[in-house]
């Protein structure tokens, strides 16, 4: 865990200087954590939501990929990955039709 710390710091660094590379690996390292997190963090939406647990943590990541701010370390990511997932299920929840 500690080297997997290590590995998303340096390779959040190299994204910074625009690593293309770094941001695949980064990508491959991310996804499984990022997938639980939107699943967690789905378990309190209602059933009949249409956005699913895969498609959050890709475009999170995706978002997370393509922004000019500094991500410091392997927490700071996690903190604004879960940010940007909880604003993205209550803009998607605002965007549906109401009964």
């Amino acid at each position: 865990m500690e080297s997997d710390n290590h590995e998303v710091t340096i390779l959040l660094e190299r994204m910074g200087l625009g690593d293309k590379a770094a941001a695949n690996r980064l990508c491959e390292i991310a996804m499984p954590d990022l997938l639980r997190l939107a699943q967690h963090l789905m378990n309190g939406v209602r059933p009949d939501h249409t956005l699913h647990a895969t498609e959050l943590a890709s475009r999170t990541y995706l978002r997370l990929a393509g922004t000019k701010f500094s991500l410091r370390d392997r927490g700071h990511f996690f903190a604004i990955a879960a940010t940007a997932m909880r604003r993205e299920l209550i803009d998607s929840a605002r965007g549906r039709p109401r009964l």
